[in-house]
C-alpha cells in the first residue's frame, strides 16, 4: 500500500429502531413458507459478474486437481470470474520468497487455468514481471528501456500460450506503488499492441491502483481516465474498497460517496472515449480471523457478510464486475454463505433502470435494479447506516410501476431463504407491503 492506513476509529454502534424480528422474517403478516436456496453448480450458472482475486503460486496437494483449492474456491462460493496471476503480483512477495518470473509454464498452474476455463470461468490475468537479475533489490523501472522491453517479451510469452483460454489482460498491479503515471501510460502504449498481436481477441485493462480511499490513488485513476491511453482500453481495474463502511470515522464519508465517485470516473471515461468494461478487484470486509494491518477496520463475521453482500450490489449496480477477496474469507461463516447465496438473484442480472418507490421510516435507504435473462427484474434494498450484528428490519412499502399481477420473490441472502411474498395493486403498479427492509440487501425477482 502506497499510504500507511490509519489508527481506525469507530463510530457509536447505531441502536436498531425497531424490535428484533426472526432471523427469516422478510413480510410482516406473511404466511407463506420459507424456502432455502437452490443453488446451481457454478458450471450452470449464467454469469453473475461476481469474482475474486488470487494467486497461482501455491499449490499444497501439488497437482491434485480434485482438491486444488483454487477450483474448490471457485465452486464453493459460486464464483464466475477469476483474477489471476503466474507470478505473486507484489514485488516484495517476489523478493522475500525468491519467486521471480520463470520463461517456463508451471504444470500445476496450466492446469488449474485449464480448468477454471472448462467450467467457463471468466479469466482477466494480470502480468508483472519480476526479472531475478535486475529486480532483486529493487521493483522495475519502467523508465529504462530494458526494463520496458523484458516485460514486453513476457507478456507475448504468457498471452501466446494462453490465448486460447484467457482473453482479459490486466498491465501490473497497482503500479502506484512503484511507477509514474507517465511511465506506466507510456508501457501500456506499447503493451496493448503485443498483446493483441498475439490474440486479436484479447481484451486490454489497466488501472489497479490502490486503495481508492486516499487521495492520490483517486488522483492516479483520474490522471489515466484523462489520457489519451483510455479510449484504447477494453478494461479499467479499480481497487475500491478495503473495509470501507459507516462503522468508520476513516472511511464513512468514503463508503457514502462511493456511487458519486464511480459516476465521476465514468464520466471523465467517457468524455475521453472509453466503452469497455469497469472491473472492481480487491473488496474485502476484515474479521479478527484474518487481520491485515494494512486494512485495520475490522468487523464481526457477520457484520462483514453483510458488507460483502452490500459491497457486491453496489458494484454490480453502478455496472462494474465485482471482485472480492480477502485472506481466508471463504471459511469464516456467515460470509461464504452470503456470497454464494449471491448467486441467485443476480444470475444473468444486467443493471437497468426503471421506476421503484420505497415508503418506509427506514433512514437512508438504497436500492438498486436489474433485469435477468428471460425478462425478470430485481430489485435490490437496503438501510445503508451502520450494520449491527442483530436482525432488525422495519417495514415499507415498494411500489413498481407497470408490473401489477406480477408474482414476486423475497430472497435474503445471508440466511439463505426465499418467500413468495403477497402484493397488491394500485393504478397499473405492483405494490409490495411490509417488506422489512434490513442493513443487509434483500432481493426483490419480480416475474419469474
Amino acid at each position: 500500500m502506497p499510504t500507511l492506513a490509519p489508527t481506525p476509529t469507530l463510530l457509536p454502534t447505531p441502536t436498531p429502531t425497531v424490535a428484533t424480528v426472526p432471523a427469516g422474517a422478510l413480510q410482516l403478516g406473511d404466511t407463506q413458507p420459507l424456502a432455502a436456496l437452490a443453488l446451481k453448480p457454478v458450471t450452470q450458472l449464467a454469469d453473475t459478474r461476481i469474482g475474486d482475486t488470487f494467486p497461482l503460486d501455491e499449490y499444497p496437494h501439488g497437482c491434485d486437481f480434485d482438491t486444488n483449492w483454487q477450483l474448490t474456491h471457485v465452486d464453493g462460493l459460486r464464483l464466475t470470474w477469476v483474477r489471476l496471476s503466474v507470478d505473486p503480483m507484489e514485488w516484495e512477495t517476489a523478493t522475500a520468497f525468491g519467486m521471480f518470473s520463470r520463461w517456463s509454464i508451471d504444470p500445476c498452474q496450466d492446469g488449474t487455468i485449464t480448468r477454471l476455463a472448462d467450467r467457463g470461468e471468466t479469466i482477466l490475468m494480470t502480468i508483472v514481471y519480476w526479472d531475478k537479475t535486475l529486480n532483486a533489490t529493487r521493483p522495475p523501472d519502467y523508465k529504462n528501456e530494458r526494463e520496458v522491453q523484458s516485460y514486453l517479451d513476457y507478456a507475448k510469452f504468457l498471452v501466446d500460450h494462453y490465448k486460447d483460454r484467457i482473453h482479459y489482460w490486466a498491465i501490473l498491479n497497482e503500479p502506484i506503488a512503484y511507477t509514474s503515471l507517465t511511465d506506466y501510460l507510456n508501457l501500456v502504449r506499447q503493451a496493448m499492441p503485443v498483446i493483441r498481436g498475439e490474440d486479436p481477441e484479447a481484451k486490454v485493462v489497466a488501472g489497479g491502483s490502490s486503495n481508492l480511499l486516499y487521495p492520490e490513488d483517486r488522483d492516479w485513476i483520474r490522471g489515466l481516465l484523462r489520457s489519451d491511453v483510455v479510449a484504447q482500453l477494453d478494461g479499467i481495474e479499480l481497487h475500491p474498497m478495503y473495509g470501507a463502511s459507516p462503522q468508520y470515522k476513516d472511511t464513512a464519508a468514503y463508503y457514502t460517496g462511493y456511487p458519486a465517485m464511480i459516476h465521476e470516473f465514468q464520466q471523465i471515461a467517457r468524455d475521453h472515449g472509453f466503452t469497455g468494461e469497469w472491473i472492481a478487484t480487491e473488496m474485502c470486509w476484515r474479521t479478527a480471523f484474518n487481520p491485515n494491518p494494512d486494512e485495520p477496520w475490522t468487523y464481526t463475521p457477520t457484520l462483514a457478510a453483510k458488507y460483502y453482500a452490500r459491497g457486491a450490489v453496489v458494484n454490480r449496480g453502478l455496472g462494474l464486475w465485482a471482485g472480492l477477496g480477502g485472506e481466508k474469507y471463504d471459511s469464516i461463516e456467515p460470509i461464504p454463505t452470503a456470497v454464494r447465496n449471491l448467486s441467485v438473484p443476480l444470475e444473468g442480472a444486467t443493471p437497468a433502470t426503471f421506476e421503484v418507490s420505497i415508503e418506509t421510516q427506514a433512514p437512508h435507504v438504497v436500492s438498486y435494479t436489474f433485469t435477468r435473462q428471460g425478462g425478470a427484474r430485481i430489485v435490490a434494498l437496503w438501510v445503508d447506516g451502520s450494520a449491527t450484528d442483530q436482525s432488525v428490519g422495519l417495514p415499507a412499502t415498494v411500489t413498481i410501476d407497470g408490473l401489477a399481477g406480477s408474482n414476486v420473490e423475497a430472497i435474503d441472502v445471508l440466511h439463505g431463504t426465499s418467500q413468495k411474498l403477497t402484493t397488491s395493486s394500485s393504478s397499473g403498479a405492483l405494490v409490495v407491503k411490509d417488506l422489512l427492509v434490513k442493513d443487509y440487501p434483500i432481493f426483490l425477482r419480480i416475474g419469474e
